[in-house]
């Protein structure tokens, strides 16, 4: 097997991991939400704000959110197979990250 192959397959597999993870992730999401006031009523977003509370699973996939993407910004500078857009995909995990931390904290 030459060496463009075995790039192929190597990034073909890290793209497989991610679709996994985040079809995971959706669906847990939609678990999570879907019995929630506001699921289906914008106007229910901001009641009781900023007094919200926060539930346990809502806490969690914060958790697990920004976890992943601090993962994602350590992946990409250590085993990742680079690509075109790694500053871009940096830049996106970086501030995704911190986006998810200001949220959880001001919520």
């Amino acid at each position: 097997m030459n060496e463009a192959t075995q790039v192929k397959i190597t990034k073909c597999s890290e793209s497989m991991w991610k679709l996994t993870y985040f079809a995971t992730v959706e669906t847990w999401v939609l678990k999570i939400t879907y019995y929630e006031p506001w699921f289906g009523d914008s106007k229910g977003y901001f009641k009781d704000w900023p007094n919200q509370e926060l539930k346990l699973s809502l806490s969690l996939f914060y958790m697990c959110q920004c976890g992943f993407y601090i993962y994602s910004i350590f992946a990409l500078l250590t085993w990742e197979t680079r690509r075109k857009d790694f500053s871009v995909m940096m830049s996106h995990h970086i501030i995704t990250s911190i986006l998810i931390g200001y949220s959880y904290v001001t919520r």
